[in-house]
């Protein structure tokens, strides 16, 4: 496997945002990948990268462990329970420090202000959040913390 550090600007956009590098960095050089131009031209070789170990949700008999990832400036609590993982399970419980959540539902506009819910967010992972608040906050929540996921009708079937 091939690391380079993108620090080439003549690969780049010629105005750089300090916030929008997949615009103005990525992009522009995955174009130059995709149109052939060798990696190790895009940047300067990294021999030493850290490797991190990203943690995996673990399946139960009755659904799945999963863990909160990443949790956003509004307080969503993402986790790493990919929606596909939920093959039949149905009728699910969520569990997570020390709350319970009926179901996953299809957008936040399903529920009130102030509910405590489970989505499948832009990335398809299985997120929670409180409608029009703060979760992480609500629920104290850390990245690390366990989402129980448990099916109570059927077994998921991965």
């Amino acid at each position: 496997m091939e690391f380079v550090h993108l620090n080439k600007p003549k690969y780049w956009l010629p105005k750089i945002s300090n916030t929008f590098h997949g615009h103005d960095i990525f992009a522009p050089t995955g174009a130059y990948l995709a149109s052939g131009i060798p990696l190790r031209k895009l940047g300067t070789p990294i021999t030493d990268p850290v490797r991190l170990d990203l943690t995996q949700p673990e399946k139960t008999d009755n659904g799945w462990l999963a863990h909160v990832t990443v949790i956003d400036i509004f307080g969503n609590l993402t986790t790493d329970l990919p929606r596909e993982a939920l093959v039949g399970c149905h009728d699910v419980l969520i569990k997570v420090r020390n709350h319970e959540i009926e179901g996953i539902i299809k957008s936040y506009g399903y529920s009130s202000g102030g509910d405590l819910i489970a989505v499948v967010d832009s990335e398809d992972y299985i997120e929670v959040a409180v409608v029009d608040g703060d979760a992480a906050k609500t629920l104290d929540a850390q990245v690390g913390d366990i989402v129980e996921l448990i099916s109570k009708a059927d077994l998921c079937s991965k």
